[in-house]
């Protein structure tokens, strides 16, 4: 049936075609569909042809396509409903107006350009798929189960105040090639951008902008990939599902999201327990500070969020992507230091009570825990211990980053492991010691469980990063610590410094004097029951040369009495830890 050239037909009732021909077209003419006006085309697709003009104030129904050509015109605040393909190249002025797709059929769409007031999809089983851009000004909504918005190379743009109604792991928007669900001018007021990388994937991100508003854009991707938008797939210690946020005008975002996965989302090895939301970098570094870690939210689906970054690319990883700068520091113990080679003994090692798990008292006192800690704690395998020479493994220590403008404020604490030589390693007994912190300065601080602990001088701190390691040699010179006294001189050509040994009562003063409580002496006296008390292959504060045997007798090479004096160099001496 065509509608011919200088033709106006108003419709004020109801209009059935039926498909006795294959389409309806306007070709010229002028059809008004008034309000609570019906033109159903059964089986019909319906063309508009140039110069020709349909207002729609009623319902316009068919269940086949709707197409506008150049120089035509589509109008009104009606109903439009279709089964199959709307192709606009011509104008859509939408007013208030509504476009449905349902049948059961899959559908197209190419918007020309022109928004859409109210986008919905009623489909039984099939999806829309985008042939062009498509900017909806008040509401898409998703009518039934099962049905997607398949975007591929194209985006969607809902308007600054619309809305997104019915999405849920269903229903979404399937962000399959390069294009973005869109929101005008997000401000502070969340937004859900419902999206999936397929149709079988369901991974919503929820952000808000908490500095100037913006057209942000979310294009969820099928995994995330070392290089951001390139390179590898990440292959565990993560949910297996990324996004790229983009912003229209660069600069000046502070975003707030939230991200979603499933259970069957998380690789090998993830741990929800210790997770948190990403953005890449360069390189294949990831951004995931201290700040932004802890435990998923629910039951499946799960969520974290974060506040404060930049559009980027963004993924849900664990500890094992946590921002960490690395320092490569060098201490000796005064305890069993050997002055014949200049390096520390090492008889602990070997002992079957040296802990594979990090010791008492560290995570406690003193040597309490800041920071991020992980869940499982520290440990180490025992392979680690039949490492010998330079590289043989003296015992744990501990580690703080401390506040520049602040020192005796501790950011961030953990433990590392002490080789022979005098070198600072991972609990990997190679690496460099890696300290869960964002790139920046701080003040370093290093002790030991009966040894008195040293830091690096006042000032601006130490530039560390989680690039290059850091290093900080404590031995060459009083100077490398802070306060009087820092550390005790153990040989003078070449000079070498070490830290405090004898702090047996795990307090900051080394001393033979005073109180039981905080007599260094006494507190081994009470260990071994009575001065001749011999305690063999222990692992004990007490030890005070760190040979594996508490005792207060022998030669003075094996008699720890001796050595806490020598350390002190008169027995009324007290030496108060600097920090």
């Amino acid at each position: 049936m065509q509608i011919c050239r200088s033709i106006f037909l108003l419709i004020a009732g109801i209009l059935v075609w039926h498909n006795a021909v294959a389409q309806v077209t306007v070709s010229g003419g002028h059809v008004v569909i008034s309000a609570g006006s019906h033109v159903v085309a059964t089986g019909l697709s319906i063309q508009n042809d140039s110069s020709a003009s349909i207002a729609n104030s009623g319902t316009l129904s068919t269940t086949n396509h709707i197409s506008n050509a150049a120089g035509g015109s589509f109008s009104g605040n009606g109903l439009w409903k279709l089964g199959g393909n709307w192709t606009n190249a011509g104008s859509f002025a939408a007013g208030s107006s509504t476009v449905l797709f349902d049948g059961s059929g899959s559908s197209t769409v190419s918007a020309g350009g022109a928004a859409f007031y109210n986008l919905h999809l009623g489909k039984n089983s099939n999806d829309l798929t985008l042939a062009s851009a498509v900017a909806v000004l008040n509401e898409a909504r998703f009518l039934t189960t099962n049905n997607k918005i398949i975007c591929g190379n194209f985006d969607v743009t809902v308007g600054e105040s619309a809305t997104v109604v019915g999405a849920d792991d269903n229903d979404f928007f399937v962000t399959n090639g390069s294009g973005l669900l869109k929101r005008r001018a997000l401000g502070a007021t969340a937004f859900v951008f419902p999206v999936g990388a397929d149709a079988g994937t369901f991974n919503p991100l929820t952000l808000a902008e908490n500095a100037t508003p913006d057209t942000i854009g979310v294009r969820c991707m099928a995994q995330p990939l070392d290089k951001g938008l390139s390179g590898n797939p990440i292959p565990a210690d993560a949910a297996n599902v990324a996004w790229e946020v983009r912003e229209d005008n660069a600069g000046g975002s502070s975003l707030a999201a939230t991200a979603q996965w499933t259970l069957s989302d998380e690789l090998s090895g993830f741990v929800r327990a210790e997770c948190g939301i990403a953005r890449f970098n360069s390189g294949t570094d990831w951004d995931l500070p201290v700040a932004g870690m802890g435990a998923a939210s629910g039951s499946g689906p799960y969520t974290r969020t974060r506040t404060g970054f930049t559009p980027g690319v963004l993924a849900v990883l664990d500890e094992a992507f946590l921002n960490r700068v690395k320092i490569s520091p060098r201490i000796m113990l005064s305890g069993p230091f050997n002055t014949a080679t200049s390096k520390m003994n090492d008889n602990l090692r070997t002992l079957a009570a040296f802990p594979l798990n990090a010791p008492n008292p560290y995570g406690s006192g003193k040597f309490a825990h800041a920071g991020w800690q992980p869940s499982a704690g520290y440990s180490i395998p025992a392979s680690l211990l039949s490492v010998t020479g330079d590289n043989a493994i003296v015992d744990w220590v501990f580690v703080w980053l401390k506040d520049p403008n602040n020192p005796a404020t501790n950011l961030q604490t953990t433990v590392a492991l002490l080789q022979k030589d005098g070198d600072v390693v991972d609990l990997d007994g190679i690496s460099p010691v890696r300290i869960p912190a964002n790139a920046g300065n701080y003040i370093f601080a290093i002790g030991q469980r009966n040894h008195l602990s040293v830091r690096t001088p006042n000032g601006a701190g130490l530039a560390l990063d989680e690039i290059t390691a850091t290093p900080y040699d404590f031995t060459t010179a009083m100077t490398q610590g802070f306060g009087v006294n820092p550390m005790k001189q153990v040989q003078t050509s070449p000079a070498i410094f070490a830290l405090w040994g004898g702090n047996t009562s795990l307090n900051n003063t080394v001393r033979m004097t005073g109180p039981p409580s905080i007599n260094d002496y006494t507190v081994i006296l009470n260990t071994l029951g009575a001065p001749a008390g011999i305690q063999s292959n222990v692992y004990s504060n007490s030890d005070v040369n760190m040979d594996g045997t508490v005792r207060l007798t022998g030669p003075a090479s094996i008699n720890d009495y001796s050595k806490l004096l020598n350390i002190l160099g008169v027995y009324t001496n007290i030496i108060t830890e600097q920090q």
